[in-house]
């Protein structure tokens, strides 16, 4: 491999597939070097003196060239025959676009915070530039869509332009610190590089202009039902896929099946159930099933918030009943719905109480689970919440399953929280007030684990937690 030299301090980079040629702004002496890929000659433009080329981006229908110049607050254009245009932008820019099939030319001004739009056909500026978010330092175009992103460094937003009508439509919030945006038109899929916080990629699913989540869906058994997005997108199965936060599936079976639960992946091999049937196990939809009168499910619908793996379990119902056996059977069948339609009413009734207590601890640990990211201090929240469940279930308020998988989610909040205490203590070597919080860590583990708030898996974790990181920094000391 030989490299190619251009001038000094190169700053960005653009390719025209058509003609296969790279263009190569370097600020350090206000130059635009063209090469020719296979022969890598190359040709340099001088842009002018003091105008710190920065950006730039090529139109390959046109193979037209544009380059942001953060010196002069200049955009200017190099056209194939080597002239030269500049025409005034916002203060700074710093990053530009080109929508190929509209001609629209998009630099984004970082001290003004704002977009300039210039049509490539008359080469001429939008009166008014637009208003996005703070300190806007990166764009890009979905030619398809007709919709220009701008990362806005300072918001930790980016904003989503209408380039038919040149309007800001919404502002986006990403991770912190956002540098780099990337689109795959094909998909409308946004791809979102954020610097902050130990580095991160938001995806945004274009068609709803929402933060995806990346998401895996499972059927058990196999080939018992499918899942079925906004309503009438059917989504594939153990495939990685993004899909936009707040997006409704519904886990919909297949005949001779029914719905009972969502679990959801939670790593360490271990999962959690989400969602629980509040019919399934009813005597009265069995035999509704037989008419084709079984209800809908409300718990079959998923309200997707976060990335992860989620399965939609499904059981096969009996087997239909022979014709011969329906004129003999037809006596036993109103009897029995007369003995037992009292009982399957009040176990109903029962059953949807649960399911709606259930619904509202399922929401508790979810806000638990999401502040656990960011708050400290939620163990006193943590403990109140599991305190709630054990007496809920006491007074039958949940049933024995759904208390059982509360348990485990609890149990999954405190290792985390508490593995997250241990990892806090960092690396080097131990002093003394690692140990004071060190045996404070391990004070917290058995004492949960002795009031049987965390399972024996995870108290067996973080006891391995606790042991790796001492062997650690015993070497380290």
């Amino acid at each position: 491999m030989t490299d190619i030299r251009v001038g000094k301090s190169p700053t960005s980079i653009a390719v025209n597939p058509i003609t296969n040629t790279i263009y190569v702004t370097h600020n350090y002496n206000d130059e635009v070097t063209v090469i020719e890929a296979g022969t890598n000659k190359n040709e340099t433009y001088h842009v002018g003196a003091g105008s710190i080329p920065f950006a730039i981006a090529v139109n390959p229908i046109t193979n037209k060239i544009h380059v942001a110049e953060k010196g002069l607050n200049n955009m200017t254009e190099i056209d194939e025959f080597g002239d030269i245009s500049n025409i005034p932008v916002g203060g700074h820019p710093t990053s530009i676009a080109v929508n190929p099939i509209t001609n629209k030319i998009y630099v984004v001004n970082s001290n003004s915070d704002t977009v300039s739009v210039i049509d490539g056909n008359t080469y001429t500026k939008e009166t008014h530039d637009i208003l996005v978010g703070q300190y806007p330092s990166a764009i890009a175009v979905n030619p398809i869509t007709n919709k220009i992103y701008v990362v806005n460094s300072n918001s930790d937003t980016v904003s989503v332009i209408d380039g038919n009508t040149n309007k800001k439509e919404i502002e986006i919030h990403v991770g912190k610190t956002p540098e780099a945006i990337s689109v795959n038109p094909n998909e409308n899929t946004i791809y979102v590089a954020n610097f902050g916080l130990g580095g991160s990629v938001t995806v945004i699913d274009g068609q709803s202009n929402k933060v995806a989540a990346g998401v895996t869906f499972n059927i058990n058994p196999n080939n018992s039902g499918q899942i079925v997005c906004n309503k009438n997108i059917e989504a594939p199965t153990n495939q990685y896929l993004y899909i936009g936060l707040e997006t409704h599936c519904t886990a919909l079976p297949n005949k001779g099946f029914e719905f009972t639960s969502w679990v959801e992946g939670s790593g360490h091999n271990s999962t959690k159930t989400i969602n629980v049937s509040t019919i399934s196990d009813s005597p009265l939809n069995s035999f509704l099933d037989i008419f084709g009168l079984k209800p809908n499910d409300p718990s079959a619908t998923l309200y997707v918030t976060k990335s992860g793996t989620f399965t939609a379990n499904f059981k096969a119902l009996l087997p239909p009943i022979p014709a011969a056996y329906w004129i003999p059977l037809y006596g036993v069948i109103i009897s029995s719905i007369v003995g037992w339609s009292i009982p399957t009413i009040i176990g109903a009734i029962k059953s949807k109480k649960q399911g709606r207590s259930l619904g509202r601890y399922q929401k508790e640990v979810d806000s638990l689970f999401n502040a656990s990211k960011s708050e400290k201090n939620i163990s006193s929240r943590l403990d109140d919440l599991s305190t709630n469940i054990k007496y809920s279930h006491i007074k039958g308020k949940i049933n024995n399953q759904q208390y059982e998988d509360l348990k485990n989610e609890t149990s999954i909040l405190y290792e985390e929280i508490l593995g997250r205490k241990i990892d806090s203590l960092g690396k080097g070597v131990v002093n003394a007030d690692n140990e004071k919080t060190l045996y404070d860590i391990k004070d917290d583990i058995t004492e949960v684990y002795a009031k049987g708030k965390i399972t024996e898996t995870h108290y067996d974790l973080l006891n391995k937690k606790v042991s790796d990181y001492e062997k650690r920094n015993t070497k380290l000391s």
